[in-house]
């Protein structure tokens, strides 16, 4: 990023600034992801979220998922 769009983010931007900045962060983070060199851990993301679960019993697939636990600190 260009480090006057930086210091003018942090001076003063207006709305139809942020909107083209964001939108084009937006843009630059969808082209990145949906590049030929993200698609295996983009395949990867969705085993570990049961996404591509099929209805055959596969063991091997089963073996993918990796459920994470969290918790909520109120």
């Amino acid at each position: 990023m260009d480090t006057s769009n930086l210091e003018k983010l942090e001076a003063n931007m207006t709305a139809s600034e942020m909107k083209i900045l964001v939108s084009y962060l937006v843009g630059q983070a969808n082209s990145k992801m949906f590049s030929d060199e993200m698609d295996d851990p983009r395949i990867r993301c969705f085993e570990r979220t049961e996404c591509l679960i099929k209805r055959d019993i596969d063991v091997e697939l089963d073996k993918k998922i990796k459920p994470h636990s969290f918790s909520l600190s109120l």
